[in-house]
C-alpha cells in the first residue's frame, strides 16, 4: 500500500485525535482515585512514661462561705483564710486562690469606671444577671443583691467553677 502525503496527514489527524480522547479517559480516571483516596491512619499515640513522680494533692474540704452585709454566699475551699474583713467587705485568700467580696458602693463604681474600657460578658446565674470582666488574676463579677446594692466578686482562674456554680445572692 502506497500513501500519499494526503494520506499520511490524514492519518496523523486521526492519530492525534485518539490521543487525545484517550488522555481524557486517563485523566477522569485518575480524578476519580484522588476523590476515592483515603489517606492511611496514623499510627496511634503511644504515651510514654514519665520518670518524675507527681505528689498528688490532699482532697480539700469545702465550706459554705456566706457575707450577711452583701446578701451573697458561696462554696469556697477550706484551705482559704478569712484575711480581711469589714463590714463591707471579705478578702478569703490561700497560697494561690484568693477571692475577694465587697459592696462598698463607692470601691465597686471605681472599679466599673476602670473596667469600663475592657471587655464583659453578661449571664444569668440562679435567675441574677451578672456581668463578668477577666482580669490578670482571674474573673471579677458584678452582681445586684436584694436590696439592689452591687456587690463586687473577685475570683482567681481555679476557683470561678466553684464559686460561679455555688454562687446565690440573697
Amino acid at each position: 500500500m502506497h500513501l500519499t502525503r494526503r494520506s499520511a496527514v490524514f492519518l496523523s489527524f486521526l492519530t492525534g485525535i485518539v490521543i487525545f480522547f484517550a488522555g481524557l479517559n486517563v485523566g477522569k480516571q485518575i480524578q476519580n482515585m484522588d476523590r476515592s483516596f483515603v489517606p492511611p491512619a496514623s499510627p496511634p499515640v503511644v504515651p510514654t512514661a514519665s520518670l518524675e513522680i507527681q505528689p498528688t494533692k490532699a482532697p480539700a474540704s469545702i465550706k459554705r462561705f456566706a457575707m450577711k452585709a452583701c446578701d451573697v454566699s458561696f462554696l469556697a475551699p477550706s484551705s482559704l483564710e478569712n484575711v480581711a474583713t469589714a463590714s463591707h467587705e471579705a478578702e478569703l485568700r490561700g497560697d494561690i486562690d484568693r477571692i475577694f467580696v465587697t459592696c462598698d458602693q463607692s470601691f465597686i463604681r471605681e472599679q466599673q469606671k476602670e473596667l469600663a474600657k475592657t471587655s464583659s460578658a453578661s449571664a444569668t446565674i440562679a435567675g441574677q444577671t451578672i456581668v463578668q470582666f477577666k482580669t490578670a488574676q482571674g474573673f471579677l463579677w458584678t452582681v445586684r443583691n436584694r436590696n439592689r446594692e452591687l456587690v463586687l466578686i473577685e475570683v482567681s482562674k481555679d476557683l470561678v467553677p466553684l464559686v460561679q456554680d455555688t454562687l446565690k445572692v440573697e
